[in-house]
């Protein structure tokens, strides 16, 4: 997590910032409050609460401004990852590899 615009003022210059917990799957592909909420729903022993009002207005950080905890909201492309990542797996030959330096 970056210190960019994106971050609100509540959290800017925050320890918060420093701790980071990822999730990725459908619930960043299609933005669901319900389902955001109940990823985190259990989780407030770790510090995590989410403000209902920012998690329906799908905004960027969904925890409340107390939180000891930021819950980010970062689209992501599984898809693109995972063919990225075997891609790798395959082999190329020398001609395809010098091709694509």
């Amino acid at each position: 997590m970056t210190d960019g615009e994106d971050v609100p003022p509540e959290l800017k210059d925050s320890k918060r910032l420093k701790s980071r917990r990822v999730r990725a799957g459908g619930a960043t592909l299609h933005p669901d409050a319900e389902a955001r909420r109940r990823i985190c729903d259990g989780l407030e022993f770790l510090g995590i609460a989410v403000d209902e009002h920012r998690n329906a207005a799908n905004a960027p950080v969904i925890s409340t401004a107390d939180g000891r905890v930021a819950v980010r909201v970062i689209r992501t492309d599984e898809e693109l990852l995972i063919a990225r990542a075997a891609a790798g797996f395959i082999p190329r030959s020398q001609e395809t590899l010098a091709a694509n330096s």
